[in-house]
């Protein structure tokens, strides 16, 4: 009973991947059977798959930029034409890359708060009251 009890919200799901699997396309379905039956592991492979088709992307990919940067070099890039929508797109696109440099640096200082100075009476504090399992990777003079 309690097998049953711990076991079937894994059964449940199992089987809703496995009639998933069943009302796949054809190409995709033997795809999978035919992991399933060597025994390879399909996630590696899969992987393998898409960087293999990443890495014969990259010279497409490096010609389409020379080609736009072409594009930009020979003037054809106009203020005049620009509308509101592409304004809007690329304020869209600065706040994006603001966000993400505000995060990384978040997450690199691993503080929400800003670097001390030297000289700052936090220092102090910090030196007193930090937790002695923080205190081997904290050195004050790597604060300034």
């Amino acid at each position: 009973m309690l097998q049953r009890i711990l076991g079937s919200p894994f059964s449940i799901i199992a089987t809703c991947v496995q009639k998933h699997i069943n009302r796949m396309d054809e190409p995709l379905k033997r795809h999978i059977e035919e992991h399933n039956t060597t025994g390879e592991d399909l996630c590696a492979n899969v992987w393998k798959e898409y960087w293999a088709h990443q890495r014969r992307l990259i010279p497409y990919r490096w010609k389409r930029f020379a080609s736009e940067l072409a594009y930009i070099r020979a003037g054809n890039v106009s203020v005049a034409n620009t509308s509101l929508k592409h304004v809007i797109l690329y304020a869209r696109a600065l706040i994006r890359c603001f966000f993400l440099f505000i995060v990384f640096a978040v997450v690199g200082r691993r503080s929400v708060f800003p670097p001390l100075e030297p000289d700052s009476p936090f220092v102090e504090e910090l030196e007193k009251n930090w937790q002695p399992n923080h205190k081997k990777s904290f050195d004050v003079r790597t604060l300034s």
